[in-house]
């Protein structure tokens, strides 16, 4: 299972790098949002650890819960997706492979969240509150990538967005 693993992860991370589009602004726009709104918090007085906190977890849940459970679900309807299931191997490896590499994408949006709040609006934090805060970042993005390919999974790719902005908001 683990060459099926990775090559499963491989060709997911294919898929997604091919498109920018889907990518770009996925990752980009926690951190779009905090330098929008966070830097005016942080700025306004002594919440800036407080403000890239939040935006970090936005982060998590945004990419993690609500992009990919919209992706699982248009992917479900796509012809390669239903040949794919058809093809001999694993069937916990697609699954497996979506998941890492949303937890990929979560990851890269939190540090940009991070370098955004550092660049910004100056926050600093010691390395043990980075740690601590990028350790609960990749611990909460666990539920929200599962939580959003679920959705994804029992939803159509035209009711997964209404669904997952109701849950989301």
């Amino acid at each position: 299972m683990t060459r099926t693993l990775i090559a499963e992860l491989a060709l997911i991370l294919r898929i997604l790098f091919r498109q920018p589009g889907f990518w770009v602004p996925t990752v980009l726009f926690p951190a779009m949002l905090y330098g929008f709104f966070g830097a005016n918090m942080a700025a306004a007085g002594g919440m800036g650890a407080y403000a890239m906190a939040s935006f970090a977890v936005y982060a998590v849940v945004g990419v993690g819960f609500y992009q990919f459970g919209v992706t699982v679900a248009q992917d479900r309807e796509n012809p390669f997706t239903v040949w794919q299931r058809t093809l001999p191997g694993h069937a916990a490896a697609p699954w497996i492979a979506r998941v890492a590499a949303a937890l990929l994408f979560v990851l890269v949006a939190v540090a940009l969240v991070l370098v955004a709040a550092w660049l910004i609006a100056g926050v600093t934090l010691s390395v043990e509150s980075y740690a601590r805060l990028g350790g609960a970042c990749a611990l909460a993005a666990i539920p929200a990538v599962l939580m959003g390919t679920a959705l994804g999974s029992v939803a159509s790719s035209r009711a997964a967005v209404p669904l997952a902005n109701l849950l989301f908001l």
